[in-house]
């Protein structure tokens, strides 16, 4: 919720409503992305926190873990 426009799944929801019913191509369908929604990746770092030793947490990537393509994505949202 609240995702700016700037990144592809904003942008294609948007789109989508605006063009309702017609094909429109996407750009980079075979590209990968681990979608993850960004009250996930705060509650991620909220435990980290609780557990990591001051100072000492270093370098952390949190996601999903599940690779889609921007194809799956868009397929996903125009069936919704």
């Amino acid at each position: 919720p609240g995702l700016p426009g700037r990144y592809f799944l904003a942008a294609l929801a948007e789109r989508l409503r605006a063009e309702a019913g017609e094909t429109f191509a996407v750009d980079g369908f075979s590209a990968t992305r681990d979608f993850i929604d960004v009250r996930d990746v705060a509650r991620a770092l909220v435990a980290l926190r609780q557990v990591a030793e001051p100072g000492r947490m270093g370098l952390v990537n949190v996601g999903s873990g599940e690779e889609v393509t921007v194809g799956e994505a868009a397929a996903c949202m125009g069936a919704l």
